[in-house]
């Protein structure tokens, strides 16, 4: 009997052929298929986890595509600053949200959770964190989706933001704002903190790696954070080296 953790099951135009744990995933092009056929004999899945290192081997040609791109070099390559690289843009490369736990104080409170809403500019944050390349959003899947709903939503607006911590009751205690660790996390964590500074109320930022921070999130012990939550559609490449960019 095979194994799953060492010879995965399953059907689909490639078939698996190898696995190296932390190194590569090499599948081929399987003929028997009853669907459309794989329009490549062979996929090489490598894992490289440094950034740079992936970005250098796309460059160097030693692989044809990327994912998870710098963003700051996504933008390079959307300005023609670097030559020989295109650019596929996904249509949902990734999706950042802000939950809170309202079991316990102090986000049991309805106003201190609209405060918060009306304090945060999501363009701000947009371009802080990924230099614009991606789409605010109020809801997990996007406008012009099957399963998007046009309902309201709190808007950018600090006055608002201000009269409801007023109504609040909030007493200025500081309060903490969990966090995954990721390429940005350290942009993303500040620029909320700062923009929660502007209408009075006090941040502290705790980033864990992600394992640790899915736990405490599991057994509900924190206030606010951001998980972030990864899902990539690659579409066609429109060159042999291509990075795939978010939205």
């Amino acid at each position: 009997m095979r194994k799953p953790t060492t010879f995965p099951a399953g059907t689909g135009p490639f078939k698996f052929v190898e696995w190296q744990p932390g190194q590569r995933i090499v599948f081929e092009r399987f003929d028997d298929y009853w669907g459309q056929k794989a329009n490549v004999d062979r996929v090489i899945m490598k894992e490289i986890g440094d950034a740079t290192v992936r970005f250098t081997a796309l460059q160097a040609g030693d692989v044809d595509i990327i994912e998870r791109t710098p963003y700051e070099w996504v933008q390079q390559i959307v300005e023609g600053k670097i030559k020989g690289i295109g650019y596929v843009k996904a249509s949902r490369a990734g999706a950042r949200n802000l939950e809170f736990n309202v079991a316990d104080p102090p986000f049991n409170n309805k106003k201190l959770r609209l405060a918060v809403a009306y304090a945060l500019d999501k363009k701000e944050i947009m371009q802080a964190a990924y230099f614009g390349l991606a789409d605010t959003a109020d809801q997990r899947f996007a406008r012009g989706q099957f399963w998007y709903f046009d309902v309201p939503s709190p808007q950018f607006d600090q006055n608002k933001a201000k009269a409801l911590l007023k109504e609040s009751g909030y007493k200025g205690e500081t309060l903490e704002l969990m966090g995954n660790r990721g390429e940005v996390a350290d942009v993303e964590g500040a620029t909320i903190q700062a923009q929660l500074k502007r209408v009075g109320i006090k941040v502290e930022l705790k980033i864990l790696e992600r394992a640790s921070a899915l736990e405490m999130r599991r057994q509900g012990k924190y206030m606010f954070n951001w998980p972030a939550e990864a899902i990539t559609r690659i579409q066609n490449p429109l060159t042999k080296n291509t990075c795939v960019s978010p939205t």
